[in-house]
């Protein structure tokens, strides 16, 4: 088999206009913020943010590219797939999951532009990796009647993520759609809270009607930043607002743990408000106030 020819270019682009795509490891700019691409552009609708691209690509080069970096893509088969794999399974089984689909897309792309001519060599791994029984893990739910207490916990400490937090629980939403709120989202004469689609879970814009303590928590935070509603006080690179980080709430539940918080996630509190919606003791007029 004669060795495939390499030349530098942009991947994805035309023979005699740049590089042809002969080898597995020309993905890594498929999702690379700084060269964009063809396969970029298809694959873009399914990447939600430049943290995602990041994420994705970072779990090609943890465990596909060492084993497939310079091969020529024709020459990948099934069990060299398989061969990643295996070993991740069942140990990593959300990350091997996910390096599954990963591959599958790149294949899938290669395949659509006519750059690898054979069946998609992810298909039917399933039957040929080990099943594996996932244990529910159950996040901690604080009782919601304990909620009033912990809420004026809440009001009493200065600092953003406390508003932010106080901000999340009546609105019932996730941590990434909260932490990213931005002022131009909200109408708060009309105390109405508009999350793009970008955000939510789903895919799709969300309308989220504000209680009186939800409008007043944003009022409180007013003038911290021009766009974002729950600003970081550590700033990005070039001095700009970023918002508050994953594990920000994390921290504050730990400074909150003489109680006990600190074993609590932003999930929790959805939790607790399902139970308080279900509690067969409370009236209709009651779960409407």
């Amino acid at each position: 088999m004669p060795k495939p020819v390499r030349r530098r270019g942009s991947f994805g682009q035309r023979p005699g206009r740049g590089a042809t795509w002969t080898c597995f490891g020309n993905a890594r700019s498929c999702v690379s913020r700084r060269r964009r691409s063809v396969i970029y552009a298809s694959l873009s609708r399914t990447l939600k943010s430049d943290r995602h691209a990041e994420r994705w690509l970072r779990s090609l080069e943890l465990y596909a590219f060492p084993k497939f970096d310079k091969r020529p893509i024709q020459s990948i088969t099934s069990a060299d797939v398989l061969a990643i794999l295996n070993p991740i399974w069942a140990k990593k089984h959300d990350t091997a999951r996910r390096v599954k689909q990963r591959i599958a897309a790149v294949f899938d792309w290669a395949k659509g532009a006519g750059h690898y001519p054979h069946e998609n060599p992810v298909t039917g791994l399933k039957k040929a990796l080990p099943a594996v029984k996932r244990k529910a893990e159950h996040m901690a739910a604080m009782p919601w009647r304990e909620l009033p207490a912990f809420m004026a916990q809440l009001a009493a400490r200065e600092v953003v993520s406390a508003r932010c937090l106080e901000f999340l629980i009546p609105t019932a939403l996730r941590s990434g759609e909260v932490r990213g709120a931005e002022w131009s989202e909200f109408d708060l004469e009309e105390a109405v809270w508009l999350v793009p689609d970008a955000r939510m879970k789903r895919g799709l814009p969300h309308r989220v009607p504000l209680s009186p303590a939800a409008v007043d928590v944003v009022n409180q935070v007013r003038g911290l930043d021009f766009d974002l509603v729950f600003p970081s006080h550590q700033l990005g690179p070039n001095c700009e607002a970023r918002p508050q980080s994953m594990m920000v709430f994390k921290a504050l539940l730990k400074r909150m743990g003489a109680d006990g918080f600190e074993a609590l996630r932003p999930s929790g509190w959805r939790d607790a408000e399902a139970a308080y919606l279900k509690d067969p003791t409370l009236t209709r007029d009651a779960v409407k106030g």
